[in-house]
């Protein structure tokens, strides 16, 4: 008749497979590990150094906060959250169209609008900016193009205008860096996402919390520096002779629907749990095992992984000495 054993008395990877989401014997709550019966030692050395940061106080303790609700379905919640980035990696890119001095794309994709009336005849001439240049369409039909870098100097003698402008060059200055940087990196915030799919714990976690939290915060801070130096304040401009009428363009509005869609994904991974890693010294794959330990694991009697190293050692001593012992008695003593 078969047995059940304690899930307090069982090794630490057979007590994780043993708990969904259950209460296991320090009372917290866990979810069954992806790294069970991994050999670490087959890791390359990048996966290796972050199973020993996921192992420290802080990212074990960041990974279990959460609902359990949630980490019972972490596979396809991060999948569904690695496509969600995705689609606002798409909108990043649009938005660094910005980084373009070609002037139909100046136009197509403008950060800002610009229509300045003339109340003397009632002709307007339009202005789209980016990032990089600004392109002027003249009452005329006739159009140009110019970087925002020189920009000032056209306007030198207008100090109104020109403090204007060199206010709007810092901002698109910022903006240009920091969405660069962004785009580069961002990626690799996507990558960490998947990566909580089979291989999840607190380090994968915190890692893909911090990308995620922090990627869209340098182009937010861009954006309102944008909104406030080239939109707001350019309604500074107007005058008795004309009158000026700004607008937000299609680039800026993709960089605060990238912001939007990111910070729609931080509590999803901040909610869902990582599950606890299984203790170190477990981790052997059963060739690694000896005769004796795999006879007791195919045998269904488990070694005791619950004592420290060296009290195995000194038991499997232990037991070496009362066998040789054993033997010695059974030996004939030759007399006859």
């Amino acid at each position: 008749m078969a047995t059940s054993t304690p899930v307090d008395s069982c090794p630490p990877p057979y007590q994780y497979s043993a708990v969904v989401a259950g209460t296991v014997s320090n009372g917290a709550t866990s979810l069954p590990s992806d790294f069970e019966g991994v050999d670490e030692a087959s890791l390359n050395c990048f996966d290796r150094c972050k199973l020993s940061m996921a192992r420290w106080a802080c990212c074990a303790k960041f990974g279990r906060l959460g609902l359990a609700a949630l980490g019972r379905h972490r596979k396809w919640l991060m999948q569904v959250t690695t496509v969600w980035l995705l689609i606002s990696m798409v909108f990043m890119i649009c938005a660094c169209v910005g980084l373009s001095s070609n002037g139909t794309v100046v136009k197509n994709v403008p950060w800002a609008k610009y229509d300045f009336t003339d109340l003397n005849n009632g002709s307007v001439s339009t202005v789209y900016i980016n990032l990089q240049a600004a392109r002027v369409d003249n009452p005329d039909g006739s159009s140009s193009t110019i970087l925002l870098s020189d920009l000032e100097d056209t306007v030198e003698n207008q100090p109104e205008a020109f403090t204007t402008a060199k206010d709007c060059g810092d901002a698109t200055t910022t903006a240009e860096v920091n969405l660069a940087f962004t785009a580069m990196f961002h990626p690799l915030t996507i990558l960490s996402v998947y990566e909580r799919v089979n291989h999840d714990h607190g380090y994968h976690k915190l890692e893909a919390f911090l990308g995620v939290f922090l990627n869209p915060l340098f182009v937010l801070v861009s954006l309102v520096s944008f909104d406030k130096r080239c939109y707001e304040d350019i309604h500074d401009l107007d005058s008795p002779q004309s009158s000026v009428s700004a607008s937000l363009g299609v680039g800026f509005v993709m960089g605060m629907l990238f912001c939007v869609m990111n910070y729609i994904a931080v509590p999803v991974l901040f909610l869902c749990p990582s599950p606890d890693l299984p203790d170190k010294r477990t981790s052997t794959s059963l060739d690694e095992l000896e005769d004796g330990e795999q006879k007791e694991l195919e045998s269904g009697s488990m070694p005791d992984y619950s004592s420290t190293e060296d009290d195995r050692q000194d038991s499997k001593l232990g037991n070496l000495e009362h066998n040789e012992k054993s033997k010695s008695d059974e030996e004939p003593s030759g007399l006859f």
